[in-house]
Formats: structure tokens, C-alpha cells, sequence
């Protein structure tokens, strides 16, 4: 399995967005900035991640033949190459590897803006924002301690809306 693990882990690598890769805007106006927004807003940039990198879900073992350390690595690699396409997720600190690492695989469904500039970062937001459904399951959710520190009244408009951010 190992073998494979460093295989997998060279996929994961040349998967990375390069500087080449991104448009190279030549129009820097205001006019060309709205216009990006309105591309994100619309949804019309929306791609799966599974596209923007190429890795497939079946590339990656099952986390019960993997051991601790083989989970992190390719974890690690993975966190690395979606930051290089400026993508970026929260995980929580001590959440257990194998949490992490399913919940990273899973991603690769997800769609998403891609940028055209190496400046603007997307994030993917695994939380629910609901303790009971979290999927870092509620011994590792922090939503209830973001809402803590955003304030009561912030945590009653979120429940009155029904979980969605004020």
C-alpha cells in the first residue's frame, strides 16, 4: 500500500495549479472586476473539483486500509493542492485524521468558483452550522463556539432564520 500511497501522493502533486495556469488579466478595471463577481454570483464559474484537478475519488484506498500516518500525508497533499487552485477549508484542530480525510475525498464533488487571479481565495465550508448534523460530528464541531463569539443576538438571528448567517 505504500507503493501506492507515494503514487497517489505524485497525482496529488501534479494536480497543483502553476502560474501558468491562471488568465492573465490584461484589463484590471473596475468594470472587469464587477464583471468577475457577477460570473461568481451567477454561478456561470462553477466547476466540480473532480474537473478543476483531475483525481477521482477511486483513486483514493478505502481509510480502513490505510494506517494514521498514511491518511495524514495524503490529507496534507490534498489540503496543499487545493490551496494552490486558492481553495481553502477549515478543518478543526483536533479533528481525528480519519474524519478529515473522508471529508476531504468528498470534496472532490463539491463545485465551485475558480478565480481567474492568484489573489481571491474560495472556501469550501464543510460545517453545517448545526451541532446536531456537523459532519465533525459534535465532539469537533466549533459552530456553537463561533456563535458564542459572534454574539447572543447573532445566535438567535441564525436560529430565527433558520441557520442562515444574519
Amino acid at each position: 500500500m505504500e507503493q501506492y500511497i507515494s503514487q497517489l501522493i505524485e497525482d496529488i502533486l501534479a494536480a497543483h495549479r502553476t502560474k501558468n495556469d491562471y488568465v492573465q488579466v490584461v484589463d484590471d478595471s473596475f468594470e472587469t472586476h464587477i464583471a468577475e463577481v457577477e460570473r461568481y454570483l451567477s454561478g456561470e464559474g462553477e466547476q466540480k473539483v473532480v474537473d478543476i484537478c483531475g483525481l477521482y475519488a477511486e483513486q483514493f484506498p478505502p481509510k480502513e486500509r490505510l494506517n494514521e500516518n498514511q491518511m495524514q500525508r495524503v490529507a496534507e497533499a490534498y489540503l496543499q493542492m487545493l490551496n494552490s487552485w486558492n481553495i481553502d477549508i477549515y478543518l478543526p484542530e483536533k479533528l481525528p485524521v480519519d474524519i478529515a480525510y473522508d471529508l476531504l475525498i468528498g470534496t472532490l464533488e463539491r463545485e465551485i468558483f475558480i478565480t481567474n487571479d492568484e489573489y481571491s481565495h474560495i472556501d469550501i465550508d464543510l460545517c453545517s452550522y448545526d451541532v446536531d448534523t456537523c459532519p465533525f460530528g459534535s465532539d469537533y464541531c466549533s459552530c456553537k463556539e463561533d456563535m458564542k463569539e459572534w454574539g447572543n443576538n447573532d445566535m438567535e438571528n441564525f436560529e430565527r432564520n433558520d441557520g442562515e448567517l444574519p
